[in-house]
């Protein structure tokens, strides 16, 4: 890779974000959980807008961010670009998947037992259209091999994790939570490898959500592991404003029906890890409809959630308001990603506003 030369930083005005903590009425099963330290992983980029990002931990204290950024969102210099943290630093980002006149989009990272790292990403002109790829890396992401084209064991184009990071089954099964915008309603399945990624396998068709004589689509799943099966939640289509839940008894082979979920959700992403003590942490958007605000959820069986903490809300002020409608800058908190590292703590990368990405880390809980 060639080193990135120096450039300009974005030049804006200041618009009030605010971040706090949410008292629970459930505090003594949730516990309180606060923010350690809240960061942009690049002041400054080659690229003018970012989104969808995705993290892990390469060794203990050692993270490893990606994102898609380019001129726009569907433009086709848009590229996958890397950072690695280490030291309590981010380094300078690095496109490891080089534009080539189509968009790329959503990479999804995911480390191996063995070590290797997998690089999950689409590609294509819109989300209709676009085709799964899957790079690795042996030596921490340091270099990629050659990518691969994800194909079903029937031949059919494979996508693989849609947007939020695989599951790892004790049977060494990789299995991914994936979704299709090329129908309508738009739907969900699983894809899993039993062999490390190099040959796949796809579950039946999940969703869509029937519910009071409509039909909603689903899209974009995460997946969380129980004592007694697989949980399935995701984004929501067609103004339902809620989070939608599935779950699977036979290692993500089978769905039950969707079900929407008395806790808001908008049309955007959302992401949930099971943490060490079992428990389930949930980040998302707090509303029905919007991106102004991002906030974080917990719970005991994965389908009944509390809300405990606001990362990030946008509350304008007269001014602000004139500057957004004379500007038309977007105000948006979205996409996150969490993972729980090796000292307990959950760290949690999201867009800020199309323009950086957002690394926070809350206390071990």
């Amino acid at each position: 890779m060639n080193p990135i030369e120096p450039y300009q930083p974005f030049q804006r005005e200041p618009i009030q974000f605010h971040s706090s903590s949410i008292t629970s009425s459930t505090q003594k099963e949730a516990k309180e959980i606060k923010i350690v330290s809240k960061e942009f992983i690049f002041d400054n980029a080659p690229f003018p807008t970012c989104h969808a990002s995705t993290i892990i931990e390469i060794e203990p204290g050692i993270f490893m961010a990606a994102w898609f950024g380019g001129t726009r969102e569907k433009a086709p210099d848009v590229g996958i670009w890397t950072s690695i943290y280490r030291n309590e630093t981010w380094s300078i980002p690095k496109e490891t998947v080089k534009h080539d006149g189509m968009p790329f989009w959503n990479p999804v990272l995911f480390k191996m037992p063995s070590g290797e790292i997998l690089l999950f990403y689409k590609h294509g002109p819109n989300p209709r259209e676009w085709l799964g790829f899957l790079a690795r890396s042996l030596d921490s992401g340091e270099t990629w091999n050659q990518e691969e084209h994800i194909v079903l064991s029937n031949g059919e184009k494979g996508l693989g994790p849609i947007k939020n990071k695989p599951l790892l089954l004790e049977d060494g099964t990789l299995i991914c939570g994936t979704s299709v915008e090329d129908q309508q309603p738009n739907i969900c399945y699983t894809e899993y490898s039993k062999d490390g990624g190099k040959t796949w396998e796809r579950s039946g068709s999940i969703g869509p959500l029937y519910l009071n004589d409509k039909t909603y689509g689903i899209i974009q799943p995460t997946l969380l592991q129980t004592n007694n099966g697989l949980i399935m939640l995701g984004r929501p289509r067609d103004n339902l404003g809620h989070v939608w839940y599935s779950k699977s008894l036979d290692q993500g082979l089978s769905w039950s029906l969707v079900e929407k979920l008395d806790f808001p959700s908008p049309d955007s992403g959302l992401d949930a890890i099971t943490l060490k003590d079992g428990r389930h942490l949930l980040v998302y958007n707090h509303t029905k409809s919007g991106r102004k605000r991002l906030d974080v959820a917990i719970s005991n069986d994965g389908k009944n959630w509390t809300h405990i903490l606001n990362l990030e809300e946008y509350i304008p002020s007269p001014c602000d308001v004139m500057h957004v409608q004379e500007k038309k800058e977007p105000i948006e908190f979205s996409y996150p990603a969490v993972i729980q590292s090796k000292d307990g703590r959950v760290h949690i990368t999201y867009t800020w506003n199309r323009k950086r990405v957002s690394h926070v880390i809350l206390e071990e809980i």
